[in-house]
C-alpha cells in the first residue's frame, strides 16, 4: 500500500498515512528543518508548529481542490489529521525540554 511519510529531519519524527491522491505511485517526503528555532520560547515553538503544519499540508495534499470541487477530500483530510497526530507527543517533549534548558 502507498504510504505518505512526514519527516522532519533533525527530530527523526516519521508520520506514515494513506496517500490523499489515489494512484499518486509514490510516497511523499517532507523535511522540516528547525535547528534556526530556539523551542524554549513561544515564538519558536510556535513556528515549528507553522512549519510542521505546512508540511503536513504538502505531503497530505491538503490544499489540492479536484477538478469541479472546492472540497477536500476524506483521504487528505484523514492524511492531514494522521500526520499531525503522530507528530504532536514527540514535539510537545522536545518544547518542554528546550524550556526546561536541556
Amino acid at each position: 500500500m502507498l504510504k505518505t511519510v512526514l519527516t522532519t529531519a533533525a527530530l527523526g519524527l516519521a508520520v506514515v498515512s494513506t496517500p490523499a491522491l489515489a494512484g499518486s505511485g509514490q510516497a511523499q517526503s517532507v523535511s522540516v528543518t528547525f535547528a534556526d528555532l530556539d523551542l524554549s520560547t513561544a515564538e519558536g515553538a510556535d513556528e515549528l508548529d507553522r512549519r510542521i503544519d505546512n508540511a503536513a499540508r504538502q505531503a497530505c495534499y491538503i490544499d489540492y481542490k479536484r477538478t469541479g470541487s472546492r472540497m477536500r477530500t476524506s483521504d487528505s483530510k484523514a492524511c492531514y489529521a494522521k500526520a499531525r497526530k503522530s507528530v504532536e507527543r514527540q514535539v510537545a517533549v522536545m518544547v518542554e525540554q528546550a524550556q526546561r534548558g536541556g
